[in-house]
């Protein structure tokens, strides 16, 4: 708890990510849902640039690359309502179960 002193309650809490690259999906709902975890983030469609590596640490296709070229913007300032939560919630808890099985 030491951590969180003087942050805000509202901040996003997210597991420790990989800092030597960019993440990319090609989930739409994923990558919406982290745009909107980081405070009103732009959501990108982006062409990866070096080889791909592939991220475990969901269980929505997503991967590690050196960079990526933003092709175009797809949605600013993202802001989920209590839908879109909850229908991403439901698909996220899917794969999980999906890879828990596999």
């Amino acid at each position: 708890l030491r951590l969180l002193e003087g942050e805000l309650d509202d901040m996003p809490i997210d597991p420790p990510t990989q800092s030597e690259g960019v993440y990319v999906t090609t989930e739409l709902k994923y990558a919406t849902w982290y745009a909107a975890l980081r405070g009103h983030g732009d959501l990108y469609q982006v062409e990866p640039i070096g080889e791909m590596q592939e991220s475990e640490e969901d269980n929505f296709p997503s991967y590690v690359v050196q960079s990526a070229k933003v092709l175009r913007i797809l949605r600013r300032s993202v802001w989920l309502d209590r839908r879109e939560r909850r229908a991403i919630m439901r698909d996220w808890q899917k794969a999980d179960k999906r890879a828990a099985l596999a």
